[in-house]
């Protein structure tokens, strides 16, 4: 799914000389042209708020997936290598390509920057995610709970598990696994990327 958005972004790229990155911003002199019927039958206006709307929920639904199961316990840092390489390559290919024949260059350029930041991490992290192994279940005890407040992110709910191996675990779970959690028979889930990157969750049952 998180693949989908691309699409309109490879189109953009490989058309860049009618793909238009920025925004007809009112407060601009060229918002009359920009937003014009002549214009828009000739361009491609990459940010507009419809065709924001899929892209922006196919996002908020594989983000709120990876919050739930992916939660590396190991291997975070291949993950932050895979999305600096990943992010200079989009940034190599952006310059080579956006803007290309516009006089405002410049602010396109920040406008896909700022749009490759944020999308080039959320795809890495789910691919990575995606190519990980059949999950592996593991008997575990339950000890203790408790919960983190945040005035932005509102509250975090964790259990702490006793593994197998006498060592504990704490993992970040849902509203519902929180508060039922002592009555519950809880596993540890482990998965496995082929680059070494192992997530580990609390569940219920298999």
């Amino acid at each position: 799914m998180v693949l989908l958005p691309w699409i309109r972004y490879i189109y953009a790229l490989r058309f860049s000389d009618i793909a238009y990155w920025d925004e007809a911003n009112k407060r601009r002199d060229d918002y009359e042209e920009k937003s014009s019927k002549e214009w828009l039958s000739t361009h491609v206006t990459f940010i507009y708020n419809s065709a924001f709307v899929l892209p922006t929920l196919i996002y908020l639904y594989v983000f709120n997936t990876l919050l739930v199961f992916a939660h590396v316990h190991k291997g975070e840092s291949v993950i932050y290598l895979f999305c600096v390489v990943a992010f200079l390559v989009m940034l190599i290919i952006g310059y080579l390509c956006v803007g290309r024949g516009f006089e405002d260059r410049k602010r396109q350029l920040f406008y896909y920057f700022f749009i490759m930041l944020f999308v080039v991490g959320l795809t890495v992290s789910a691919v990575c995610y995606s190519l990980s192994s059949p999950v592996a279940y593991e008997e575990c005890t339950y000890i203790s709970k408790s919960t983190s407040h945040s005035r932005k992110g509102g509250t975090s709910y964790y259990v702490e598990v006793r593994l197998q191996d006498g060592s504990s675990f704490r993992s970040e779970v849902t509203k519902d696994l929180y508060h039922n959690a002592q009555y519950e028979d809880l596993y540890l889930c482990r998965e496995e990327n082929p680059f070494g990157i192992e997530y580990w969750h609390v569940c219920v049952g298999k």
